[in-house]
């Protein structure tokens, strides 16, 4: 029996094609399986809305959003960690429980679930790549809070808690330090992994996603792919499509295995975001390989 299929989505913009939304819309008339909008601009964070337009908009045209919160206040160079105590101390109730009554009014209680990040990208606080916001252990106490708050909004029963981090975290015994206090209010476990071979880290969908499904069959949760994407390799015109044909034959086997955790969405990165060149555009044969990816039988019905 062939498991529930995964939700399909991106998130931009594409170079050339507009606003985040607006690329995303020309991207759903390319692929029409493709659901799930994530925006970002700082939606989520202490010192922003926690739905911001364009997931509005997303949501007035029919798609499902993923919508986060992030420990974290300003961008670039004045960005701020809010530390994970300060928030399961109560300090921050206020501003969150605003961002919380702000995704009530704003999604429609229809029984579907909202992914909900609870932002961290935890395991590359040390590099400087997110503002420090506290050691592993105190992780649990800003999940619970979240949750404690969200179910006194009245809102938690449209929300999917999702923990994201990338493969390194789900690849060893670090995840536990992470969750294990919060496993029993977590409902989904999230990678964020991209193949890289311009600075020689070519990965495939695979190698990616293997850790987080032996997490999920360890912790009884589902899992999904938070971002990923691919680069064009260095004197290899066919790799990137390679990438993506991999991927969905990937997915296609993985879909048709019993009693696998359930894969509840895929995001890719659609936009060049600081030079990565995630875009699918970046080359005739990338576009066109993606374009198929995501027109793949795995995509149709995702819920």
């Amino acid at each position: 029996m062939v498991m529930s299929k995964p939700r399909l989505g991106n998130w931009g913009p594409t170079p050339g094609w507009g606003s985040m939304i607006e690329s995303f819309d020309k991207w759903t008339g390319l692929c029409p399986n493709t659901t799930l909008f994530r925006s970002r601009g700082g939606e989520g964070q202490l010192d922003n809305e926690f739905v911001l337009k364009d997931s509005e908009t997303a949501m007035s045209l029919g798609y499902l959003p993923s919508l986060q919160i992030q420990p974290k206040t300003g961008s670039g160079s004045n960005r701020k960690g809010i530390p994970y105590k300060d928030i399961s101390d109560g300090n921050h109730d206020t501003v969150i429980i605003k961002g919380l009554e702000e995704i009530k009014a704003a999604t429609p209680d229809k029984g579907v679930r909202i992914p909900f990040e609870l932002h961290s990208e935890f395991n590359i606080q040390s590099s400087g790549a997110q503002p420090y916001v506290g050691p592993p252990e105190d992780y649990a106490g800003f999940v619970k809070k979240v949750h404690d708050l969200a179910k006194q909004v009245g809102v938690r029963r449209r929300l999917k808690f999702i923990a994201s981090a990338t493969r390194g975290v789900w690849s060893s015994s670090e995840w536990h330090r992470w969750l294990d206090g919060c496993i029993d209010q977590i409902d989904c476990l999230a990678v964020d992994g991209y193949s890289q071979p311009k600075t020689g880290q070519p990965k495939e969908f695979e190698y990616l996603v293997l850790p987080i499904i032996d997490c999920a069959i360890e912790s009884g949760k589902q899992w999904a792919v938070m971002e990923t994407g691919c680069q064009e390799k260095p004197n290899d015109v066919d790799y990137k499509l390679g990438w993506y044909d991999r991927t969905g034959g990937f997915l296609e086997t993985y879909l048709n295995t019993p009693s696998m955790p359930r894969c509840m969405y895929v995001v890719f990165n659609t936009s060049n975001d600081g030079s990565g060149g995630w875009q699918p555009t970046s080359s005739d044969k990338a576009y066109s390989a993606f374009i198929a990816l995501c027109n793949r039988d795995i995509w149709k019905g995702g819920v």
